[in-house]
């Protein structure tokens, strides 16, 4: 099935392939050089590349920026945490005071996976009263934390938000007049 491109997209039937995805996606859209570069050696070494993955041609290797000036580290897929679910006991973190899961409209509460050297956190929660900045939905175990503050999106009951995760593992949403929160972060960790 193709998208309102023409481009190929994946199903959920679809083996993992990342470089061929990407392959797929350049040769769709005649742009190898947006999603790729002609080996390791011409990866950037500066611009605003942090959390960008680009794939090497000549060998194919997947990289992802996690530092700026240009660190580069290569994406394995032997490297996966799986799903962490918070409030799930044995070890998952717990949610900060008077926060808990949404289980409702398709969402399944909080989640978070480290994979390749990037942190992914996905889910929604709710309170009945948020105070502000500082606020922590949950905190993120050692290993899992970013080396500086990152802001990712989301979205409250009054539109959208953001999300702040802080070099310290605390994860906060900033919202305005809301008790729902519902948010995804894809965050470079190292």
């Amino acid at each position: 099935m193709a998208d309102a491109t023409g481009a190929p997209v994946p199903t959920g039937t679809s083996p993992f392939d990342v470089p061929g995805d990407l392959k797929d996606l350049a040769d769709h859209f005649g742009d190898e050089e947006f999603y790729s570069v002609a080996s390791a050696s011409n990866l950037p070494a500066s611009g605003n590349w942090r959390g960008r993955v680009l794939m090497a041609r000549d060998t194919g290797v997947l990289y992802v920026c996690t530092a700026l000036p240009g660190t580069w580290k290569t994406v394995t897929s032997t490297d996966d945490s799986g799903w962490i679910v918070v409030g799930s006991g044995g070890g998952a973190p717990a949610f900060g005071t008077g926060w808990s899961a949404v289980s409702a409209s398709g969402w399944s509460g909080v989640r978070f996976r480290l994979k390749n050297g990037v942190l992914f956190i996905s889910g929604a929660a709710t309170k009945s009263s948020y105070s502000g900045l500082g606020d922590a939905i949950f905190t993120l175990p050692s290993g899992f934390r970013p080396s500086t503050r990152f802001i990712g999106v989301g979205y409250g009951s009054t539109g959208a938000q953001y999300v702040v995760v802080e070099a310290t593992g605390v994860v906060t949403p900033v919202l305005a007049g809301t008790s729902q929160f519902n948010f995804s972060a894809t965050v470079p960790v190292g």
